[in-house]
């Protein structure tokens, strides 16, 4: 089995476990941290994936991948953060996510690009 399907198997399971544990119990920093640092790498692994499909190089949709990924580990970074102030609060940093296409469409402007 290739490299990138064993982590496909993995964060499909990974994934129902993280996210029966910040269900449960979202007060608690390390069940937020566990989420987050989850999302972060399975960002990371995406987004080398982009990087490194030859198919994509000229692809008009790459950038609003890019960006998105960029975004899901920002603000897994930023819940993260929060979670040390409020952890029942700190998920909400995921609602910053709604931007990305506009983020990614005010980049491809300024890059001279377009992206739908």
């Amino acid at each position: 089995m290739p490299l990138h399907g064993f982590f496909i198997c993995y964060w499909r399971r990974a994934c129902r476990f993280q996210t029966s544990v910040v269900g449960g119990f979202a007060q608690y920093g390390l069940a937020v941290w566990l989420y987050s640092l989850n999302m972060a790498a399975l960002a990371a692994v995406g987004y080398r994936l982009v990087v490194l499909l030859p198919d994509l190089d000229n692809d008009e949709h790459t950038l609003d991948r890019k960006v998105s990924l960029l975004v899901l580990m920002a603000t897994s970074a930023l819940c993260v953060g929060f979670s040390l102030i409020s952890p029942e609060k700190a998920l909400w940093a995921y609602v910053l996510n709604v931007g990305a296409p506009s983020l990614a469409r005010w980049i491809g402007a300024k890059r001279g690009r377009e992206v739908s």
